[in-house]
């Protein structure tokens, strides 16, 4: 998949997962306490994932940055609602294997990244839930 643009980001700690419903075909159902949403400047940030292969298993890497409007502290483990500036919602991890991230300051910046790997795709919520 080639970067795309993200329009924001919000995060759940797997403590509020109420359920997560895998429905097949890239898409899933899902209900939090509460998504929180991340202090991001809009479109400022890329997602992209790619298929990889070696000779023991296949496994895809999700990766994603924004620069944040301000400081926070680290996430917890989390699932990401990812919001893409074409409309598009992705949710980044499973209650089973969350996403662990990082904040970093470089020059007054303050930049939010991961790379997340596992053997499913990242999942589109479903439009209809």
């Amino acid at each position: 998949m080639a970067p795309k643009i993200i329009e924001s980001i919000h995060y759940s700690p797997t403590q509020y997962i109420k359920s997560f419903i895998d429905l097949g075909n890239g898409l899933v159902n899902i209900e939090v306490k509460e998504w929180i949403k991340l202090p991001m400047t809009p479109a400022s940030g890329e997602m992209e994932y790619t298929h990889n292969r070696n000779d023991q298993y296949a496994y895809y890497s999700v990766s994603v940055n924004a620069r944040l409007t301000g400081t926070i502290s680290p996430l917890a483990e989390s699932l990401l609602k990812i919001r893409l500036c074409n409309g598009e919602e992705w949710i980044i991890g499973t209650p089973y294997i969350p996403v662990l991230s990082r904040i970093r300051v470089d020059l007054g910046i303050t930049k939010f990244d991961f790379s997340h790997k596992t053997n499913t795709p990242p999942f589109r919520l479903n439009p209809i839930a």
